[in-house]
């Protein structure tokens, strides 16, 4: 089948959890005999239109220079150019700015869509930001032909509020069976002997309430955090939680 990504910034990965997922995702496809094809930023530092057997296509994305209003210009160049492959399956990675442009999907092609998470509920979006994202949301479900979610929560949330069906399909992880002891030592670490957090630092993702319950625990093994602490919550964290653990 011919299948195609969109709603990233494209890969290989260098942003976030989509992107990684989508690096991996399309590599597999690959490998299972598809024809695929991920959709890039142009502004992507892999400039190639090949990457270990998947298609890249690159499309113009003026984000880094009108900010978050360039992802709904992107996500509109993404699917514009999407309506000439004559794809068999275009899977759509989260909708917050890519299902306003749902309509003009290829008609012929089978929409798919990992829903992501209830963005519109997040408490670091203002009250009219909230109110769109919903809006989306509800774009999304009213075009996609089929739904993905990646917790139970999210399934049963697509369940309730939209009366959809959904296919619960978790996240993997590689196994690290031979851990870098030269970049432990770095950190003063051990191995094996250490818990990890990785994620971006915002009160949604529970890391204040993760670091809260660690702290109060009895584990002698130190727990790492690793995200961007150049938020205003990340600021906060690394503050409020420095200690020897």
């Amino acid at each position: 089948m011919k299948i195609a990504i969109i709603g990233t910034r494209g890969i290989p990965n260098n942003y976030g959890g989509f992107e990684q997922f989508a690096e991996y995702l399309s590599v597999g496809l690959v490998n299972k005999g598809h024809e695929v094809f991920v959709y890039n930023s142009h502004n992507h530092p892999y400039k190639e239109d090949r990457f270990n057997g998947v298609n890249i296509i690159h499309c113009y994305d003026p984000e880094y220079l009108i900010g978050t209003t360039g992802q709904f210009i992107y996500d509109l160049n993404c699917i514009v150019n999407s309506r000439k492959q004559n794809f068999d399956i275009i899977l759509q990675l989260g909708y917050t700015s890519s299902s306003i442009w749902n309509r003009l999907m290829p008609k012929r092609s089978i929409l798919i869509t990992n829903m992501d998470g209830i963005e519109w509920k997040r408490s670091k979006f203002s009250h009219r930001v909230q109110k769109f994202l919903k809006y989306a949301e509800g774009i999304a479900v009213k075009y996609s032909d089929y739904f993905i979610a990646d917790s139970i929560g999210i399934q049963q949330y697509l369940k309730k509020e939209y009366q959809v069906e959904s296919t619960y399909i978790p996240y993997g992880a590689e196994i690290m069976k031979n851990p870098d002891s030269n970049i432990l030592r770095k950190y003063n670490l051990k191995e094996y002997n250490y818990d990890i957090v990785i994620a971006r630092m915002e009160p949604e993702n529970n890391i204040e309430m993760i670091l809260e319950g660690y702290m109060q625990s009895r584990k002698e093994r130190n727990l790492v955090i690793i995200g961007s602490l150049k938020t205003k919550f990340g600021q906060y964290i690394s503050r409020k939680y420095k200690n020897d653990k």
